[in-house]
């Protein structure tokens, strides 16, 4: 079993973390254009720490296990209910994270093409990556953190001299609505919360640095998020609430020396991060299914997850709303419920044959 590092894990879950961030549109529930979203975001961070306490200190009492495994050592019915769950929860992030980002495609930048060759090459990108294994994703990991260090800061310095305190105002002035909405909002996006749970079988010394690293990540998404947030609130104000994709807006105006144009380089960033996603929840899938099936499933099982991934990207692309529902459910924060709070406790319940229920 290929096995990462608990810091190269945590990047990859940065990472993915920052393509929602990047490729935010504000219809979607929360806006960039006062600091409502930046308390918000606090609370999305403390909710995210609230809600997975409970599982959290159930599965530090055996160490080396993930949430299917501790289910399958509850009951065998237990594990093979979990196993499917996350498989098609994962399976379900997987194909909204290629929806997401081919409708960014064919919204911002290239508008009269096609969705589907776009479906096609990400998902056979991201496969790609799921075949190389976990181990080699997380090596190249470290090196698009760089890159995207790189970008935050090219387009934090076009903005820095735009800079204007007084269009920071209280975030109460239109009461809590708008925070608790997009605590709510942020928080519902934040499924990277499910694959620390699943995977810690394949960290070294997870036991005794997972809550650390945990801690480091909750802090450095509050960081680099709400800095960046706030920077172009005090920056472009209202402006962002103008574009149907407000970073990606402010990265086409960045600059550097005789380079009038960064938007392409940036625009390949953000494409690793997207495939860094997909590639990370088709992964949860696929190990989750052979925990569900065995080594038998080992040479038919991604090619199927592909063709899904890309029936299902195919079906949303082409289907507003199919897309419309989709959104729904995922920013209900039903699925995210489920899966880091409800799933788990009903599964601590499960009694082991000859054996308690803690």
């Amino acid at each position: 079993m290929q096995k990462i590092t608990v810091p190269q894990f945590f990047i990859l879950l940065f990472l993915c973390r920052s393509f929602t961030f990047f490729t935010f549109t504000p219809g979607s529930g929360h806006t960039l254009t006062d600091t409502s979203s930046l308390l918000g975001l606090l609370l999305a961070c403390l909710g995210s720490v609230v809600l997975l306490l409970p599982v959290w200190m159930i599965l530090r009492r055996h160490p080396g296990m993930g949430l299917i495994e501790y289910a399958f050592h509850r009951s065998p019915g237990a594990g093979t209910a979990a196993a499917t769950f996350f498989s098609l929860y994962a399976l379900f992030e997987a194909v909204g994270s290629v929806v997401h980002f081919t409708i960014f495609l064919t919204t911002a930048i290239y508008p009269q093409e096609s969705a589907w060759g776009f479906v096609l090459l990400f998902t056979l990108a991201a496969l790609y990556f799921v075949w190389m294994g976990l181990e080699a994703t997380a090596r190249l990991s470290g090196l698009i953190l760089v890159a995207l260090i790189f970008s935050v800061i090219l387009i934090s310095g076009a903005f820095v001299p735009e800079w204007e305190a007084l269009r920071l105002c209280s975030p109460f002035i239109g009461g809590t609505a708008p925070i608790l909405r997009s605590a709510a909002v942020t928080l519902s996006e934040t499924a990277e919360l499910v694959p620390m749970l699943l995977l810690i079988p394949y960290l070294k010394d997870a036991g005794k640095k997972m809550t650390r690293g945990f801690l480091w990540w909750i802090l450095a998404v509050f960081l680099a998020l709400g800095g960046i947030s706030l920077l172009l609130i005090a920056s472009i104000g209202e402006y962002a609430d103008t574009q149907s994709y407000p970073l990606y807006a402010a990265a086409k105006m960045t600059r550097l020396f005789y380079f009038q144009r960064l938007d392409a380089l940036h625009l390949f960033i953000w494409t690793l991060l997207g495939l860094i996603k997909t590639a990370l929840f088709l992964y949860v899938s696929r190990q989750s299914l052979f925990c569900l099936l065995g080594k038998r499933a080992q040479k038919w099982v991604l090619p199927i997850l592909g063709g899904v991934t890309a029936a299902g990207s195919i079906l949303l692309c082409r289907s507003f709303r199919a897309y419309e529902a989709y959104d729904a459910i995922s920013l209900s924060g039903v699925p995210l419920l489920l899966c880091v709070l409800i799933v788990p406790l009903l599964v601590s319940l499960c009694r082991k044959k000859g054996g308690d229920a803690a």
